[in-house]
């Protein structure tokens, strides 16, 4: 893995500040490259995958067929700009569960990009209009991936 070239996902609910941060980080990454990929799939997903506005309990209910392509044309996304040897490539989402992030990773490993996951929680706004019995429901979902140490780490000493 080459550690000039990384993929930083930005995961958690919506209002936690995730495309501030991601925002930051590009200007960061332009300043010492000459590209970066920012995508954030939270802005197609409410978009194109909301199935019904909101039922009586106030659950914004999506598509899940639509959330799988989604998510598919993101994997894509990356998989082009990794292909295009893009150094920083930011990734935001609310990727609730961990199996959301395996085909990112499957590709980070493919093209040698390393990978830091950075989950949110500081919950400052409602930016999507959700309603709170929809983001009460997301906070339960969501899960929060295990640390993976190298096998070829090396202790420093």
């Amino acid at each position: 893995m080459n550690p000039d070239r990384r993929l930083t996902i930005i995961r958690g609910l919506p209002g936690t500040g995730k495309s501030a941060l991601a925002n930051a980080l590009m200007r960061a990454s332009m300043d010492k490259h000459d590209s970066c990929s920012f995508l954030d799939i939270n802005h197609v997903l409410y978009k194109v995958a909301v199935r019904d506005a909101g039922d009586a309990k106030g659950t914004i209910m999506l598509d899940p067929q639509k959330v799988k392509e989604v998510y598919e044309e993101s994997r894509q996304m990356v998989d082009k700009a990794m292909s295009e040897d893009v150094p920083d490539i930011i990734l935001v989402g609310s990727f609730l569960k961990v199996r959301h992030l395996d085909p990112f990773y499957a590709l980070a490993a493919q093209h040698g990009y390393v990978v830091s996951v950075i989950t949110a929680h500081s919950y400052q706004s409602n930016p999507n209009r959700l309603p709170l019995k929809s983001l009460r429901r997301m906070s339960e979902l969501l899960e929060f991936p295990k640390t993976i140490i190298p096998a070829d780490l090396q202790v420093a000493g």
